[in-house]
């Protein structure tokens, strides 16, 4: 580090940590700054290499597009956990509606019943046909 850049509160750092010699190199992906990786000497003062500066740059590359990758990972597991807790709150809504309406049809299908009966029936197929509509209509409108 040149002289003029280093300030009060880095040579601060520098003095209490016994550190001789630092390097610091950003990790990026696409512009974005995820983080920093740094080298701290504490023995001696040491000057890196040009291709060791090069290799360490690229590790910090490969380190941005890993990270970046890894916060992608964690949202999409994220996105199918959301999905699948929907998935399974309305899959319990539509169960007993749907339930109602095998059943009525059944009894309808199989048995001879008055017609007051069959109202009945119809009336519960009906309203679990109106339930099924209003989830339908509700999740249209998220």
């Amino acid at each position: 580090i040149k002289e003029k850049q280093i300030t009060d509160e880095n040579r601060d750092f520098f003095e209490k940590s016994r550190v001789k010699s630092s390097y610091s190199f950003p990790i990026l992906y696409q512009n974005e700054l995820l983080g920093n990786f740094t080298i701290d000497f504490t023995q001696k003062i040491v000057r890196l290499s040009d291709e060791e500066i090069n290799r360490i740059r690229n590790m910090c590359t490969q380190a941005g597009i890993a990270l970046y990758h890894a916060a992608l990972y964690e949202d999409a597991q994220k996105c199918f956990q959301d999905r699948k807790s929907f998935i399974l709150e309305y899959s319990e809504k539509i169960k007993e509606p749907t339930d109602e309406i095998l059943d009525s049809a059944k009894l309808l299908s199989q048995n001879e019943f008055e017609r007051s009966i069959q109202i009945e029936y119809l009336n519960t197929i009906i309203s679990a046909c109106d339930q099924l509509l209003k989830l339908t209509k509700d999740l249209s409108d998220e």
